[in-house]
């Protein structure tokens, strides 16, 4: 027999499972030249370049960093990482640097695609072996294709 208290304990597993299914997320091909421009907080405005290839759920690529400045920091390389729905998951390693940036520096990016395919927003943190550019965070890229 069980008590009025322990009835209660079974309410949220009750009211969880009469919740609406949610929509499922469209798959996303990430395809394409993405372009667009990051700005790092304090510091410069940045254009980033992506050209992705999606064969499945991976994705492969390459990825150019510059802000046009005279001795200005930048780099570009080559990417790999996931895509999955509506969610990217990349790794970039710049083999080719200019001021600034460590030779085979590496980066992690993770972000979504609006949901008209059109548009991609990106999180990147840059890694410890990036000389100048070790631990910087740009806390949003926008990209379109």
């Amino acid at each position: 027999m069980r008590t009025p208290f322990q009835k209660y304990l079974l309410l949220p597993l009750l009211i969880a499972s009469c919740a609406a299914p949610s929509t499922p997320v469209a798959p996303v091909d990430f395809t394409g030249k993405w372009t667009g421009a990051s700005i790092e907080p304090g510091m410069y405005m940045y254009s980033v370049t992506l050209d992705l290839k999606q064969t499945q759920g991976n994705v492969t690529g390459t990825i150019a960093v510059n802000n046009g400045g005279v001795n200005s920091p930048g780099g570009s390389g080559t990417i790999k990482g996931t895509g999955t729905g509506d969610q990217v998951s990349l790794n970039a390693v710049f083999d080719t640097v200019t001021y600034g940036m460590a030779a085979n520096c590496s980066a992690v990016l993770t972000g979504f695609n609006e949901a008209r395919n059109d548009t991609l927003q990106l999180n990147v943190k840059f890694g410890s072996n990036c000389g100048e550019w070790a631990q910087r965070t740009w806390p949003a890229v926008f990209l379109v294709r």
